[in-house]
């Protein structure tokens, strides 16, 4: 009996993928941001390998090196056949020897493709919520601990959440006042067809595209006011992102070679938005 090499490396479901925090800091408003890291545990693998495979149609071998682990990961593919993929890790920072079997072990997994999707992943930023809420994690920026859930991701591998990822601990963004002439006087504010908006004063600036200037590409909207339909950032404006936001819609755009649909009419504005936003 062959294996079903599809099964072998299909996603798991969001309880099983794990996340830690890659990178963090304080935006400019002093709210915390934070790039997490998607990731299975070695008890993931071995279930994956004994569900698809069989239990006694896979082992292991590990082979110490300086710093870490070399796992040999062999699977019977045909009767009598084994193939030995392999890859390692280093020891971890917990449970040094432990830590770094498990790593080694999930390492070699996803050279069969167990797991590999999830690098992949557009980038993914961590919500932040009060303490005392169910599941929450922690992480300590500057001193200070906050509290973050992880979004979700989809057995399709799509990344989503239910609500926007606004932070609860205070005012997503300050907005300065309108000048009284209904021109815009500083940079909180720019003018459009002799109307002054407030934008936050955090966010980039871009330059305005008017739908009468010939020659000029027709938008529905302003590049800033083009609001996301869908991703951790649904439902907020360009022009609400911070850089660290942008940054991850660009990464997931430039992934798609050929995007469709509402992913095209995101990097439409996207595009635009950010380059306008540059030359200022």
């Amino acid at each position: 009996m062959s294996i079903d090499f599809k099964a072998l490396a299909a996603p798991f479901s969001s309880e099983i993928v794990q996340h830690k925090v890659g990178r963090a800091g304080l935006k400019s408003n002093g709210e915390p941001w934070a790039i997490l890291h998607a990731h299975i545990n070695a008890r993931a693998v071995q279930n994956r390998l004994d569900s698809v495979v069989g239990p006694d149609k896979w082992s292991t071998e590990y082979v110490p090196v300086s710093d870490g682990f070399i796992c040999k990961l062999s699977i019977e593919i045909e009767p009598g056949k084994w193939i030995t993929k392999s890859d390692g890790a280093q020891r971890t920072e917990y449970e040094e020897f432990k830590g770094g079997l498990s790593k080694a072990l999930v390492r070699a997994a996803s050279t069969w493709g167990i797991g590999r999707y999830l690098y992949d992943l557009p980038v993914l930023f961590a919500r932040f919520i009060p303490h005392g809420t169910d599941g929450a994690e922690r992480v300590e920026i500057n001193g200070n601990t906050y509290y973050w859930i992880a979004p979700s991701i989809s057995p399709a591998g799509d990344v989503f959440n239910s609500e926007s990822p606004r932070s609860s601990l205070g005012p997503k963004k300050s907005y300065l006042p309108k000048a009284a002439t209904g021109k815009s006087k500083d940079l909180g504010g720019r003018e459009f067809n002799g109307e002054t908006e407030d934008v936050p004063a955090c966010a980039p600036r871009a330059k305005i595209i008017s739908r009468s200037q010939p020659g000029k590409i027709t938008l529905d909207e302003k590049p800033g006011d083009y609001v996301v339909k869908f991703g951790l950032t649904q439902g907020r404006r360009l022009s609400e992102l911070d850089d660290h936001e942008l940054d991850g819609l660009v990464s997931f755009i430039s992934k798609l070679s050929d995007p469709k649909g509402k992913a095209k009419e995101l990097k439409k504005y996207l595009d635009l938005y950010v380059s306008s936003s540059q030359a200022v």
